[in-house]
């Protein structure tokens, strides 16, 4: 399988369990969107950081996990960040739904994370 249609799975067996995991938190025990997000984010990151090292980004870098995890951990600081901010945005300022607003806002972190991870985390 090409590397980017692994990314690609990846990507979405994770932002279902990350997504999964916000509904259930959020509406299924009352979570606060801050508090469900940051739990269901936090399972998202590390299923993907390992899946995406020792599946889809394989090769020479295998042992390179402490700088791995550091730069993967400050991309996902900076994600979280820009993700949970039009997060709230779009379900307090625009009043989408919660569930309308994750997904969109978890769309938006996708677009330049296969270049940064490909090029700087896991060259």
């Amino acid at each position: 399988m090409p590397q980017f249609l692994r990314y690609l799975a990846v990507g979405l067996a994770c932002a279902g369990l990350e997504y999964a995991s916000f509904l259930a938190l959020h509406h299924g025990l009352a979570w606060s969107l801050l508090a469900a997000n940051t739990a269901a984010f936090s399972l998202g990151l590390l299923s993907s950081f390992l899946i995406n090292k020792f599946w889809v980004f394989q090769g020479r870098q295998q042992y390179q996990t402490r700088y791995q995890f550091v730069a993967y951990c400050a991309l996902a600081l900076f994600n979280y960040s820009v993700g949970t901010g039009l997060l709230i945005y779009l379900a307090s300022s625009l009043h989408f739904g919660a569930w309308l607003a994750k997904i969109l806002s978890m769309a938006a972190i996708v677009v330049w994370n296969f270049a940064i991870y490909k090029k700087v985390i896991y060259r």
